[in-house]
């Protein structure tokens, strides 16, 4: 069940994301399509008895576009709803103490990642109530710890021991493990890998902050390419730590050190970035996890500064479609792209 660490596939995606990055620039004088990223609110977190919040983690349910906050500092995870309400909160009866990663399983419960009774990190599941569910996942090996965690399409769950390099994936039913992949080898630890994320095309993304680039898997976990190229201007990553699919079938990254959101399409070449790094209403500072809803045009972003949430659209329009005189539905749209909370660019198809 295990595979070849991934150091040599690191080493080739890096050399290819170069290339592929350099590429996109050039085809910018034929855009129809303009992407467009606009600050829309900040979710009322609720602060709990630590009266502070660090959103180390954010999720988005696909069915019910439910949105699952994990607050480090209250050791909670806050549940909204698609128009940012809040629901729910947990409490001292999901025995939580250090979670990360939540998020909403296929049946409605919340899933993270957590110490367990014995102080040893685990997967662990809680019901709509908050209270711990007698569920237990198969440890891949000893010393297992695993800190990021998505679920997959298939509603199982994809986890990730960073510390390691350790990749694994559990039955959402039983607990049972399903693979688990080496990434990264003896340097895992050194590489900064972040949640692993699956795309619309079903290959899982994991962002690598020291690697100054994202590592692209298959379905089952095998390293395929990576892509990103280290840099602080147009287009470059220093220390991505989330992934996310984008509008019009993209990659959204987001990075902490640049404080940018950067768009990279299906053959992984730099399309657009925005954000600005300030304490405003819509700016960045070192900003921590990503989630989206493409369908609905929606991203999110967390931050530890000041303890917020920011929900922005996120979205493509089709230049194309309209004279350019005409001033349609979308003209005000993406006008907003070059506010200063939020700095669009035109992309090919």
């Amino acid at each position: 069940m295990k595979s070849a660490p991934l150091s040599r596939c690191v080493r080739l995606g890096l050399a290819a994301g170069v290339s592929l990055a350099l590429l996109g620039h050039g085809a910018a004088a034929h855009a129809t399509i303009v992407y467009v990223f606009d600050y829309a609110r900040t979710l009322p977190l609720e602060r709990g008895a630590a009266s502070d919040a660090r959103p180390e983690a954010i999720a988005i349910d696909p069915v019910t576009g439910e949105i699952c906050v994990t607050d480090a500092v209250g050791a909670a995870l806050q549940l909204f709803n698609g128009r940012g309400a809040p629901l729910f909160r947990t409490g001292p009866l999901s025995g939580l103490s250090s979670p990360a990663s939540g998020c909403l399983d296929g049946d409605g419960n919340f899933a993270c990642t957590d110490t367990d009774s014995l102080s040893t990190r685990t997967i662990r599941r809680l019901d709509l109530r908050g209270e711990p569910l007698p569920w237990r996942a198969a440890a891949p090996r000893a010393g297992w710890s695993p800190v990021h965690l998505t679920i997959t399409s298939d509603g199982n769950f994809v986890s990730l021991d960073p510390a390691t390099g350790l990749l694994a994936k559990h039955d959402a039913r039983t607990g049972a493990l399903l693979w688990q992949r080496d990434l990264g080898g003896e340097q895992a630890g050194e590489l900064g890998l972040g949640r692993p994320c699956e795309g619309l095309d079903r290959r899982l993304y994991v962002p690598g902050g020291e690697l100054h680039s994202v590592l692209v898997l298959s379905p089952e976990g095998e390293p395929l390419t990576a892509f990103g190229q280290l840099g602080s201007t147009l287009g470059g990553l220093i220390y991505p730590v989330g992934v996310a699919p984008g509008p019009n079938g993209t990659l959204a990254v987001l990075d902490r050190m640049r404080h940018k959101l950067l768009l990279f399409d299906g053959d992984f070449t730099f399309r657009a970035e925005f954000g600005a790094m300030g304490a405003g209403p819509g700016d960045f500072y070192h900003p921590l996890a990503l989630a989206t809803a493409p369908e609905a045009g929606v991203a999110y972003v967390t931050q530890g500064f000041e303890g917020r949430v920011q929900q922005y659209r996120l979205l493509s329009l089709d230049t194309s479609a309209a004279p350019a005189d005409d001033r349609g539905p979308g003209a005000d749209a993406a006008a907003s792209a070059s506010s200063p909370a939020a700095k669009g660019a035109a992309s090919t198809k």
